[in-house]
């Protein structure tokens, strides 16, 4: 009986399986006939499916788990595409820009709560909350888009990887807000958590990089394309881990190992490997992430939510839009990222999680929280859209054209003119799979 039983339990989480890959197979393919993101349908197949919808989905939490196994090889895949040497040459602009965008959108909404009557420590765990944006919802656009290494793109993943960092002195400071803990604790608790974190990091660095050509040198000998793959889980796998255990988050580890390895011979072969399961695994992220959405919140108080979603997507925008020009970024490339900056995170939502479960709770899920609950998934299903369409949205650019010229804006990359002329050199157009080949060769 006992083997039947366990049997009945695999075949219930199949059948849920199945009917969520069907409804992100239908959702995609009439997004595909709106010409619109496929990321927006799988969003809205998971509202449907949901608790909150149609109650089709009864195992969610091993859907959740596969999830989080796809958005830590989205990151991975991510860091395949963005060697160390080119995130080293941007990184400290990149960590400022960040730092002006988390703190201003903090700023920002924590001044707005306290206006709105809310305590201190009520509004904190909020303003926390949504200065962090999507990590996988905006680096799945920008992937798709082939935009990771434009300007906006780079501005984007710098601030997203800022955030991810940000995430633990947010968490350690919710247990003194509650009143849990002290001021000393807080600090000496942050110093531990950085300082483990930090450690992780470079040795997770220092030793992949003397083990991870001679370890991938060796599988590539045996002409197995399984062990192959395998090797290449095994190493995501194992830095996502690391990192995970000294306090940061396995996504930003699975990032870590794709930097690895995007510096040895390897990264197009892995990049290749992996990039069909990341793609149904991040799919059933999205599916997930939209079960959370409850409809009954808007139909309750749709003018309260539509208020909340635009303070929260326009005010993010020009924040983020503003950090971005005072890094000296051109107005488009500003423009275009703030948009892309806009939505709420996942981060957000454990963070939240987080402060509800404290004594006494700093945040009302259920209660008057629900609104903003809502509205911030909502301002994640309309993100696929802007980065589609936000090309279009940045046309009004030559109105920041005093703001340039005041703040020196330019480029990224852009470097002091030079009168050395340039002779016997190549040019290579375009740096995809192709153009990283040729360049090898040469």
């Amino acid at each position: 009986m006992l083997p039947v039983i366990s049997e009945l339990g695999h075949l219930g989480f199949l059948v849920d399986l199945g009917v969520v890959l069907g409804a992100g197979v239908i959702a995609s393919l009439a997004m595909a006939v709106l010409r619109l993101p496929a990321v927006t349908g799988l969003l809205l197949a998971g509202a449907i499916c949901g608790p909150f919808g149609l109650a089709l989905v009864e195992d969610k939490a091993t859907i959740d788990t596969l999830a989080e196994v796809g958005v830590v090889l989205l990151l991975f895949t991510i860091g395949l595409e963005f060697p160390l040497s080119r995130f080293l040459r941007i990184g400290k602009t990149l960590a400022l820009g960040g730092s002006l965008q988390v703190g201003l959108t903090s700023a920002a909404v924590a001044g707005a709560c306290l206006l709105l009557g809310l305590e201190f420590k009520y509004a904190v765990p909020i303003a926390f909350a949504v200065a962090l944006s999507s990590t996988a919802i905006v680096l799945r656009g920008l992937s798709d888009r082939g935009e990771v290494d434009a300007p906006h793109g780079r501005f984007i993943v710098g601030t997203l990887l800022f955030q991810d960092l940000c995430v633990i002195p947010m968490m350690l400071t919710l247990p003194v807000l509650a009143g849990s803990g002290t001021l000393a604790d807080i600090a000496t608790s942050a110093a531990v958590a950085l300082g483990t974190a930090t450690i992780a990091v470079v040795v997770t660095y220092v030793v992949s990089r003397l083990l991870m050509p001679w370890f991938l040198r060796s599988v590539d000998k045996t002409r197995s394309r399984e062990s192959f793959v395998l090797a290449i889980l095994s190493i995501c796998t194992a830095i996502a881990l690391a990192t995970g255990y000294a306090g940061l988050s396995l996504a930003l580890g699975a990032f870590l190992a794709g930097i690895v390895i995007a510096d040895s011979p390897f990264a197009n072969r892995a990049l290749t490997e992996v990039m069909s399961l990341r793609d149904v695994l991040t799919g059933l992220f999205f599916i997930s992430l939209g079960m959370m959405f409850d409809w009954r919140t808007v139909v309750e108080g749709p003018l309260l939510v539509a208020g909340v979603f635009i303070a929260i997507f326009i005010g993010k925008a020009i924040l983020a839009t503003l950090a971005a020009l005072v890094m000296r970024f051109p107005p488009r490339a500003a423009i275009i990222a703030g948009f892309g900056l806009a939505q709420f995170g996942e981060f957000g939502f454990v963070l939240l999680n987080t402060a509800a479960g404290q004594e006494p709770s700093l945040f009302d899920a259920a209660g008057e929280g629900r609104w903003l609950w809502a509205a911030a998934l909502i301002t994640m299903f309309v993100t696929p859209l802007v980065l589609r369409f936000s090309p279009h949205l940045a046309t009004g650019a030559r109105l920041l054209r005093p703001l340039e010229r005041l703040l020196g804006a330019r480029g990224i990359d852009e470097q002091p003119k030079s009168d050395a002329q340039l002779s016997g050199h190549v040019v290579v157009a375009g740096y995809g799979v192709s153009g990283r080949t040729v360049v090898n060769a040469l």
